[in-house]
């Protein structure tokens, strides 16, 4: 075959002669700091083997993301970037890329190039400036045959991210060889990085199969593991998350640092939020362009801490175009604002959020505005939600067809919608814990005013939950718990102290109720109501004042004090308490206790206090008639409904 061989020749003489003429020649420089961003565009295979192409695009993926220096577009900022281009799913050539970089404000492309002769394997990678699209190096290693790609790979990119800046001895501190870090088989690794483009496309039974070929292949593949124990995670499933962890843990030397310390984050995620939020907080400082790290440390202690100030400095500054997940980052962001009472800024931003284009359940935003009374707005917003596909996802988005009535004093509507969401349910096929969420909600409205048959329901429903928590893994247990409390304080409200001891004895060791702050909060608020149905409210006050002073605790918790307060005879400080609940409806409608379960006990304290405002102020005062006019317009001839007659009484 001469001429081939020739034509091969001319090949690797010009790719030797372009990195020669980069080491020789005086190069353009190139303006490239720390943090700095850069675009990796498609790999030019020139060997003719497919095997090559996704599988090198994910290898030198992973040895720059181990850089504290370069910050990399990754595939979903990249695809998100073509749409805004109008020009998705084109291959992200030479000059495309350099397009992209130039518009999206990466100050450096990197290309990629593959080349065969003779059995002598050639990376290369070429840096360019968007701004002139001039090479402005290139850095190139040789080996033998396929088993000498990754090593080549790995030691043109350590060249490259010197050329950028970087200091060697930063390269060598954090660097896991790439055959470590990923897998030293070719076709393990393709299998992977096809994995990781069906995840990204939607198709999550094709990436589970991916990487389990890659893990067939490769066992000790630690980072294919890992992506299998993602996956198990969101399917809510806590013990084939905890087996596939396990996989990758047994493999830990090769996670890269970054890896490493997002399973740490990841497994306790399971049953210890506070050492999550830790891992995540601790890998965000490393990487503080890391958007995902930054998105889980505000998630998790929103959702699982309570911990709002946390979650919003978390979140500063990921309003940002470089970051992949803008949309659901600005809702979130906007979730937060709304758990922490600052209703016009959640507002701001979950429009934000539809503008950037996030999509699927709104239902914070419909709280934000049902907060302050603009039902009209509320539904136009619930108007524009979508479905996900997940049943208990899509269900929970409708929980506004409950609150949205209870909130204008209809308890009747509120209850058919009830109703109504748990047929759906059922015939949905929704979770048990779905199910549980939907009969607490009207189980808690049934409490205020109880009927003749709502003991026994209420028993046979808590007793199902104390089932569940003898039976419950590691990521339901924390719910169960707070289920289990819920029907203890029921069981107190209605004045069966007997039942509710017993139940509170039974969690009250539990791990999981002294490191999650609803679950300790709710033990608190269950004492207190044991308290002031025994008649010892003053010990109902000992155990709450301290929660609302120091601003902990969770919105229940004060409704339960104004009853304490105004049973010791403190009335004006029950009346500040109850108009600090008014004040705050952003909080009870947006604090997350366990997919809102409670949130319609919530709403109905947020009202109950305004009519407390109105029991326990002075009699002719501002205060107190200004209160009345609002609890009038919002529940027009509430005074009469059976809840509020109840209350009325309690005061």
């Amino acid at each position: 075959r001469p001429p081939v061989i020739a034509a091969e020749a001319l090949l690797l003489l010009a790719l030797g002669v372009g990195v020669l003429w980069s080491t020789f020649h005086s190069e353009p420089a190139i303006a490239f700091a720390e943090r700095d961003w850069v675009v990796v565009a498609d790999l030019q295979n020139r060997t003719g083997e497919d095997v090559f192409d996704d599988a090198l695009d994910t290898a030198l993926r992973v040895g720059l993301e181990q850089s504290q220096y370069v910050n990399l577009f990754n595939d979903l900022q990249v695809d998100r970037a073509l749409q805004r281009m109008q020009r998705p799913g084109q291959p992200l050539d030479r000059q495309l890329a350099t397009e992209l970089a130039l518009r999206e404000g990466a100050r450096a492309v990197i290309l990629p190039t593959i080349a065969q002769v003779g059995g002598v394997m050639r990376v290369s990678l070429e840096v360019i400036d968007p701004q002139s699209g001039v090479t402005v190096y290139s850095e190139s290693a040789d080996g033998k045959g396929v088993e000498s790609v990754l090593p080549s790979l790995d030691q043109a990119l350590v060249d490259v991210r010197g050329r950028l800046g970087e200091s060697m001895d930063a390269v060598a501190s954090d660097r896991v060889p790439l055959e470590q870090a990923t897998t030293g088989d070719i076709e393990a690794l393709r299998a992977f990085s096809l994995g990781l483009l069906a995840r990204t496309d939607g198709r999550a039974a094709d990436a589970v199969a991916l990487y389990k070929e890659a893990v067939r292949i490769d066992p000790g593949f630690a980072m294919a593991w890992l992506r299998l124990a993602f996956m198990r995670y969101v399917e809510g499933d806590a013990e084939g998350t905890r087996e596939y962890l396990a996989q990758a843990q047994a493999h830990r030397d090769r996670l890269t640092r970054r890896e490493l310390l997002f399973m740490e984050g990841a497994e306790a995620t399971l049953d210890d939020a506070p050492r999550a939020v830790e891992r995540f907080r601790l890998l965000a400082s490393l990487y503080p362009d890391d958007y995902r790290a930054r998105y889980n440390e505000a998630y998790f202690a929103h959702f699982d801490l309570l911990r709002g100030e946390e979650a919003r400095r978390a979140m500063k500054g990921a309003d940002v175009p470089q970051n992949a997940q803008r949309p659901s980052a600005v809702y979130l962001m906007a979730s937060i604002e709304l758990a922490m009472g600052e209703v016009d800024e959640a507002l701001a931003l979950f429009e934000r959020s539809v503008t950037l284009g996030v999509k699927g359940s709104l239902r914070e935003y419909i709280d934000a505005y049902t907060a302050q009374h603009r039902h009209a707005d509320a539904r136009r917003i619930a108007a524009l939600q979508t479905p996900v596909g997940l049943p208990g996802q899509d269900l929970e988005s409708r929980y506004y067809e409950a609150s949205l009535p209870l909130d204008q004093g209809d308890w009747q509507a509120a209850m058919k919608a009830l109703d109504g969401l748990r047929a759906d349910g059922r015939e949905a096929k929704v979770s048990a814990e779905t199910l549980a969420n939907v009969e607490l909600m009207a189980l808690t409205l049934r409490a205020y005013a109880p009927d003749a048959a709502f003991k026994a329901e209420l028993d046979a429903w808590t007793d199902l939950q104390v089932d569940r928590l003898e039976k419950a893994g590691a990521l339901l247990r924390r719910q169960a718990i707070f289920h289990v409390l819920a029907g203890a304080w029921m069981s107190a409200h209605t004045g069966d102290t007997a039942r509710t001891r017993a139940l509170l004895a039974g969690v009250e060791g539990e791990e999981q109720a002294r490191l999650y702050p609803a679950n300790a909060a709710m033990i608190r608020v269950v004492q207190a109501e044991i308290a002031l149905t025994e008649g010892r409210p003053s010990d109902a006050v000992a155990l709450l004042g301290d929660d609302h002073d120091r601003g902990e605790g969770i919105y229940f918790s004060r409704a339960v004090l104004v009853r304490a307060l105004a049973a010791v005879g403190d009335r004006p400080q029950a009346a500040r308490v109850a108009g600090w609940m008014v004040e705050n409806r952003g909080v009870a409608f947006g604090e997350p206790t366990y997919n809102w379960g409670w949130q319609l006990a919530n709403v109905a304290e947020s009202m109950l206090a305004l009519r407390a405002v109105v029991r326990l102020s002075e009699p002719g005062s501002p205060e107190g008639a200004s209160a009345g006019q609002a609890f009038e317009k919002a529940w027009p001839g509430g005074g009469d409904l059976p809840q509020v007659k109840r209350r009325d009484a309690a005061l």
